[in-house]
């Protein structure tokens, strides 16, 4: 009988995933310019401090570390579950990161305060003022977030809380357009479904490990 991961998690069903995301992401770029307006009025100081706190959550180093912390608890508590999630997270933040650094430099899109400057090209480059699409740290978050929830169920409302709010707090900063947070929370999903896709193919789950799963 195929695993639970396999029958779940193909990648078929992945690249079926991908195709809707694209035709999604189409529809956040019509709403850039709406949700800049919205969200222009709630930048008081006392906002954009709770946002500068919020962002840094969505370092991928400080999510690698969140990973290693929670697989070395569940190591000394004995769920598997929790190592299986923690350790997977570490390489699937590697391969988003990598993702999303390439994405950035290829596709090369004006963060918010250049558009406000009328800076409107589109190209490849290496400076940071053209690293807008995708947001770095809604992937990081979202990669994170696709593992654990996978892995341990009863998290899965709060890590996904967790994704939002950090990806929110890059438009609330104008580091980021509505777009690139969607664009950097699809990608950031569907690597870190990849990795569990991976992993449970090179890394099969023992039936403890499965029944642990369900905790």
């Amino acid at each position: 009988m195929p695993s639970r991961v396999s029958r779940k998690h193909s990648f078929p069903a992945i690249l079926v995933v991908g195709i809707a995301a694209v035709a999604f992401l189409g529809i956040a770029f019509s709403l850039d310019s709406l949700v800049r307006e919205t969200v222009a009025p709630w930048r008081t100081p006392r906002i954009l401090a709770v946002a500068s706190w919020v962002t840094r959550l969505g370092y991928g180093w400080v999510l690698g570390v969140a990973g290693a912390i929670v697989a070395g608890v569940g190591y000394w508590a004995g769920r598997s579950c929790w190592v299986r999630a923690g350790l997977i997270n570490i390489p699937a933040l590697i391969a988003s990161g990598l993702a999303t650094r390439v994405l950035k430099i290829l596709i090369g899109r004006p963060r918010p305060r250049l558009i406000d400057q009328g800076v409107a090209n589109w190209g490849p480059s290496l400076s940071s003022g053209f690293n807008s699409f995708p947001s770095g740290h809604a992937t990081a978050a979202f990669t994170l977030a696709a593992v654990f929830a996978f892995y341990i169920p009863s998290w899965r409302v709060g890590v996904y809380l967790l994704a939002v709010c950090v990806a929110f707090s890059r438009i609330v900063l104008n580091a980021h357009f509505f777009s690139d947070v969607v664009g950097g929370a699809l990608v950031g999903f569907l690597i870190g479904r990849a990795a569990i896709a991976v992993a449970d193919r090179h890394w099969p789950e023992r039936a403890s490990s499965q029944s642990s799963n369900a905790e």
